[in-house]
């Protein structure tokens, strides 16, 4: 088996076999989520999955007359087995092209607290396995993650259901467990060291996870659950957003249609700027524990 790099990309994708053996990654973000989040009394409830004291769905978002696929965010992922990296994340930084210009995010519906996840761990500290395989016909890649205290060190964040917007701080925490698994389907193989242009035909998998919430509002404290299911599109796609990195390597354009805006890799990310709901990103690279 041939290992793989795939970049995600808005609107296109980007397709490429170019890493050493027995390392693979996936950098993807054509695809969105669905689901809810349930708030509970007790880690043991949280963890059985009983008593819940609300369960609620991700809604619709909405900024001025943009708005996310019905009840839906835009997604992320990044992961990496050479490094064992693995980020999920809602992909708040596209912007709209009339905000071009703006912050990164600016007039993006999916820019707010509610209905966010963030688990941003570049050494793997907090993955206990991870796997990145594809089809025997190109046609397919899976992946799959599951690990355990995934806190400040990852900036955890995720939404305080039911409570609709509000700063980042609010959403903070740690992910005390989580698992991952995603399979995206196109119609054609890659045959080619490159490969753009294509969107999934489906896209499909989960994320769950139990958090505690230990941000600034002491009401949010305590567990939470998420349990959301990926779908193929997103409104960045279909809004024809574009990314503006202005660091670096990083780019910004004022053409969405003929634009092709990759997802950041993590060198990159800590450069982003929030947008609309204060939703700052900041990482460092740490080396593995030994």
């Amino acid at each position: 088996m041939k290992d793989f790099k795939l970049a995600g990309t808005i609107p296109a994708l980007a397709f490429a076999m170019a890493l050493p053996a027995s390392a693979s990654s996936v950098n993807f973000d054509v695809f969105s989520y669905t689901g809810t989040v349930s708030t509970f009394n007790t880690l043991a409830d949280a963890q059985n999955g009983t008593d819940a004291t609300s369960t609620t769905a991700i809604p619709t978002g909405t900024n001025g007359t943009r708005s996310t696929l019905p009840g839906a965010r835009d997604g992320s992922v990044f992961a990496d087995t050479d490094t064992g990296a693995f980020i999920f994340q809602t992909a708040w930084y596209y912007t709209p092209p009339s905000e071009v210009g703006n912050a990164n995010g600016f007039g993006n519906p999916n820019n707010t607290n509610t209905g966010f996840v963030q688990l941003y761990d570049l050494d793997g500290s907090s993955v206990n396995n991870l796997s990145i395989s594809r089809s025997a016909d190109l046609k397919q890649f899976f992946v799959s993650a599951d690990g355990a205290n995934a806190g400040s060190d990852e900036f955890a964040r995720l939404w305080p259901a039911p409570t609709n917007g509000g700063a980042a701080s609010i959403s903070g925490g740690e992910f005390i467990e989580y698992a991952f698994e995603m399979t995206a389907t196109f119609a054609s193989p890659a045959t080619s060291s490159t490969q753009v242009g294509e969107i999934p035909a489906n896209v499909a998998g989960s994320f769950k996870g139990i958090f505690e919430n230990t941000g600034s509002d002491a009401t949010l404290n305590g567990f939470y659950s998420a349990d959301f299911v990926f779908q193929s599109g997103s409104s960045a796609q279909d809004g024809e957003y574009v990314a503006q990195f202005r660091d670096g390597d990083d780019f910004a354009s004022t053409s969405a249609a003929t634009f092709i805006a990759p997802v950041p890799v993590p060198a990159a990310l800590p450069l982003l700027l929030a947008g609309l709901g204060g939703l700052g990103l900041v990482a460092r690279r740490k080396r593995k524990a030994a």
